[in-house]
């Protein structure tokens, strides 16, 4: 069987990347021989510039020249994890390209990193909705996740002539799964990101160990910054007396930490992963490896439309570790068994849905 997947992964960030080479991954196990479309690397969206902006691009342009080494060993590395794990389709050059050359695949699936979120890289978005190939392939979704449940009234009636085309329909976030049922009328299903499909013994078959760290340690994960991580630092540092390895992404450093590390490539995250006492994280991803690797996690939810954290642990019973602006900080658990036994659970529900939609 031959499948091919639309994702996102062209961007030096570890969730993307890691979801990426998981679902084809265990797609491969299931037997299916499977292709992840490869296009152009998209340009990066210019931001407003103030004179807060310019000074703030002026600190970041310095402290990325004075840690140009490791951040070129970091993006080398993603290049690199890319040739050597994960396999891709010819380059398309844009939508067109893919719709009058359309891959040889009887399977078509679109999922998961926010490949839905219609505020972001608009000219791909007819592909992640799988408006190419034939009319026979089985089309679907695993894990689709939207961002902001805010559709304007054409959009909403572009993806149900979109989704009318799908053999099953699954979103990575219950909120997003209750919003496109209520206006497209289909019944959108629940699973959990594609990193969860492998086990902690997979992810660790590809993991490096970071020389020069040694457990214990809270490890800290950013992909931005929030007021509170101080006082959850804080609070750590004086109940466990555990140093903190810091894995910064970008030249920037978010918090005081006695390792701050800029070069982590796609295997050392995974073996910092392994060896940490306990997780701090701003990120889905980050969160969701602490699960993976059952270890404590204490993750900031920031705006009301970031419902993908909160969503994520309350299904296995830790919706307290999601520290809101205004929610305590509660103390490190004692025990993850149930939280555990409730993600194997999801876990073989989302294996199900896969193995159901590849059904012939």
């Amino acid at each position: 069987m031959k499948t091919f997947t639309v994702t996102f992964h062209h961007t030096q960030n570890y969730g993307a990347t890691l979801q990426a080479y998981a679902l084809q991954h265990y797609l491969e196990t299931l037997g299916a021989e499977n292709r992840i479309m490869e296009y152009p690397e998209p340009l990066q969206a210019k931001r407003p510039v103030g004179p807060k902006q310019l000074a703030a691009d002026a600190v970041r342009k310095l402290l990325g020249f004075l840690r140009r080494k490791q951040l070129r060993r970091a993006k080398a590395s993603f290049r690199q994890f890319h040739a050597e794990h994960m396999k891709f389709s010819r380059p398309y050059r844009d939508a067109e390209d893919l719709k009058q050359n359309p891959p040889d695949a009887e399977v078509l699936i679109t999922g998961s990193d926010q490949v839905w979120n219609l505020r972001t890289n608009p000219g791909m978005i007819p592909a992640r909705f799988l408006d190419f190939g034939p009319a026979s392939a089985r089309r679907f979704s695993y894990a689709a996740s939207v961002g902001r449940l805010d559709y304007s009234d054409a959009q909403k009636e572009q993806v149900r002539e979109y989704l009318g085309k799908f053999r099953g329909v699954s979103l990575r976030e219950r909120p997003a799964a209750r919003y496109l049922s209520a206006f497209t009328g289909i019944e959108c299903r629940t699973v959990l990101d594609p990193v969860f499909l492998l086990s902690r013994s997979e992810w660790n078959s590809i993991a490096a160990e970071r020389q020069g760290i040694e457990g214990p340690y809270i490890l800290c994960y950013f992909v931005q910054g929030n007021d509170r991580i101080r006082e959850v630092l804080k609070k750590l540092r004086r109940e466990t007396g555990y140093p903190v390895v810091a894995i910064n992404c970008g030249p920037l450093v978010r918090v005081h930490a006695e390792r701050q590390l800029f070069d982590v490539t796609p295997q050392e995250f995974l073996g910092l992963y392994e060896k940490a006492s306990v997780v701090v994280t701003t990120s889905f991803h980050g969160t969701a490896f602490a699960l993976v690797y059952g270890k404590p996690v204490y993750a900031f939810v920031k705006g009301k439309w970031d419902s993908r954290i909160s969503d994520l642990l309350d299904r296995v019973g830790l919706s307290a570790y999601a520290i809101h602006p205004e929610s305590r900080i509660p103390e490190l658990p004692e025990d993850l068994t149930a939280s555990q036994t409730q993600l194997a659970q999801s876990i073989q529900e989302s294996k199900a849905y896969l193995q159901e939609m590849l059904a012939e």
